[in-house]
C-alpha cells in the first residue's frame, strides 16, 4: 500500500503503482523592486500588473518502491497590464497554452520499506521546449499599434531544452511531526531566444535570455487528526532566477531575483486521494542585477507576487 506523509508532499509508491495529480497555482504581482527595496514610483512609471494561472497535469509510475518516473504537462495563462509597454497608456497583453513538458526519474536513497521515519529522494530529468516562447500581442506606441512578442513573464515556454535536478526528503521528529525539504534547479544551456524585449533596454531591443530557475521548500508538518488524514504544515519557500547560468553563457535580457515566502498549508487524505492547499506570503524579495545592469551601471526593476495560491489533488492507482 502507498504511504502518504501528508502536507509535506512526500509519497511512497509500491512497484507497479500509478499516481496522477492536478496542481493549480495563481500568481498576482503588484509591487516593483529595485534590489530588495520597493520602488515607490513603480505604479506610475511601469505600472505592471501581472496575473498568471497555471495547471500542471502530472503522472507518476513506480518501477519499484525506490524508483519512479514523473511526466508533467503544464498549461498556463498569463496577462500583463502595463504602462511602460504602451507608451504610457494602460493596455493589457496575454498569452497561454501548453508549457514546457518535463520528464523526471527519481530514486529514494534508502529502502522505503525499512526506513519509514526518514528518507531522501534525488531526481534528474529533461525539460522540453514545447511551450511557445514567441507568443505575440498588440502594443500601443507613439506611431500606432504594433505586434510584438509579449513580456517574458507570461510566455508559455522559455525556448530551450533543460536539465532538471530535484530532491525531496522528510524526517520524523516526534510522533505525528515530520520535517520536510524539497526543491529543484533547472539548468538551461541555451543562452538566448530569438524573441526580443517588448521595450528598449539600455537603448536597444535585446534578445530574451533562457535563464536557469530554482525552487526550495523546507518546513514542518503535523498530523492534527491522523484518523481522518488531516495535516497542517508551515515552512519557508524560495524561488527565483539567478543572474548567471551554471552552464552556457548568460547574455540576453532576464529578470533575475529571488523571493522568500512563509508557506502555511493543509493536507487531507481520504483513501487513495489527497488534497493539498498552500498560501505562501511574501516576506523578502530582491530583484538582483542582470548582465546589462552590470555592464551599463544601472539597476532595473522587477515585480514579485505578494502571495500565491496553490492547490492540488492527487490520486493513487
Amino acid at each position: 500500500m502507498a504511504l502518504s506523509l501528508g502536507a509535506e508532499g512526500v509519497t511512497h509508491l509500491e512497484g507497479g503503482q500509478w499516481e496522477a495529480s492536478v496542481n493549480y497555482r495563481y500568481l498576482p504581482t503588484h509591487n516593483g523592486y529595485i534590489g530588495d527595496q520597493v520602488w515607490p514610483q513603480y505604479p506610475e512609471v511601469q505600472g505592471a500588473r501581472i496575473r498568471i494561472h497555471s495547471i500542471d497535469v502530472q503522472v507518476t509510475y513506480a518501477f519499484s518502491s525506490r524508483y519512479s518516473a514523473t511526466l508533467t504537462m503544464p498549461f498556463v495563462r498569463g496577462e500583463i497590464s502595463s504602462l511602460f509597454e504602451h507608451n504610457g497608456t494602460r493596455h493589457a497583453t496575454s498569452a497561454g497554452g501548453l508549457g514546457d513538458i518535463r520528464l523526471i526519474g527519481s530514486a529514494w536513497l534508502l529502502d522505503p520499506e525499512t526506513h519509514k521515519d526518514g528518507n531522501l529522494s534525488l531526481g534528474i530529468g529533461v525539460k522540453a521546449p514545447t511551450g511557445n516562447e514567441k507568443a505575440t500581442g498588440t502594443f500601443y506606441t507613439s506611431t500606432g499599434p504594433e505586434t510584438r512578442t509579449v513580456h517574458m513573464g507570461i510566455q508559455p515556454g522559455d525556448g530551450g531544452w533543460g536539465i532538471q535536478l530535484e530532491l525531496a526528503g522528510y524526517r520524523k521528529i516526534i510522533e505525528r511531526l515530520h520535517g520536510y525539504v524539497s526543491g529543484f534547479y533547472l539548468i538551461n544551456p541555451r543562452e538566448q531566444q530569438d524573441a526580443i524585449t517588448t521595450v528598449a533596454i539600455y537603448g536597444q531591443f535585446r534578445n530574451l535570455s533562457v535563464p536557469d530557475q530554482y525552487l526550495g521548500r523546507v518546513g514542518l508538518s503535523y498530523a492534527v487528526w491522523p484518523e481522518q488524514g488531516l495535516s497542517l504544515s508551515v515552512g519557508g519557500r524560495t524561488d527565483g532566477v539567478p543572474s548567471r547560468d551554471l552552464v552556457g553563457g548568460s547574455e540576453g535580457f532576464r529578470l533575475p531575483g529571488l523571493a522568500i515566502y512563509v508557506e502555511p498549508g493543509v493536507s487531507w487524505t481520504r483513501g487513495e486521494g489527497t488534497f493539498n492547499f498552500y498560501a505562501p506570503v511574501l516576506t523578502y524579495a530582491n530583484r538582483t542585477k542582470n548582465i546589462y545592469d552590470d555592464r551599463y551601471g544601472g539597476h532595473g526593476p522587477g515585480a514579485f507576487a505578494d502571495h500565491l495560491l496553490i492547490a492540488s489533488f492527487t490520486r493513487r492507482f
